[in-house]
């Protein structure tokens, strides 16, 4: 008879679970790092309304923005409705167009009014990303205001 192959004992090792756990928390906090750090880069740096107007312009024409600046008084009847028409459009454009608002009469406009070779008020300027400008003399209906700005926006 043949004898039996003899038992060999191993010593069963116990299974040695991962944890993987703090390894997936890792990769969802590198992530989330990851996710905020590309948002603050694409983010625009906000443009105080408080600035002279021409800081405006330069910083928004240095960050490729759309632009919509309104050159008026405060007293003639078409800045007024342009005004109005304005104020009615904008809030359409929120986060798209930057809106920089320009009164002739404010010494600190000076020079951006010549810069600008301003000659009849209200007027408007849409720049597109470019930089470009197109201008509008007078007062303009709300339509005509929408459509530069969507074809500003489109460039």
């Amino acid at each position: 008879m043949a004898k039996p192959a003899p038992e060999t004992h191993y010593k069963k090792q116990p299974k040695r679970e991962t944890n993987r756990l703090p390894l997936a928390l890792i990769l969802v906090v590198v992530a989330v790092v990851l996710i905020f750090a590309g948002k603050a880069l694409l983010k625009q740096d906000d443009i105080n309304p408080g600035d002279p107007a021409e800081a405006q312009l330069d910083q928004a024409l240095a960050q490729k923005r759309v632009i919509y600046a309104l050159f008026h008084s405060t007293t003639c009847i078409p800045c007024k409705e342009m005004e109005k028409t304005a104020a009615a459009v904008m809030p359409e454009f929120k986060g798209k167009v930057t809106f920089i608002d320009v009164n002739v009469y404010d010494d600190e406009n000076t020079n951006l009014l010549r810069r600008m070779g301003l000659r009849v008020i209200p007027t408007n300027y849409v720049f597109d990303r470019s930089g470009q400008s197109k201008t509008l003399e007078g007062a303009i209906k709300a339509d005509s205001l929408r459509a530069e700005l969507n074809a500003a926006l489109a460039k």
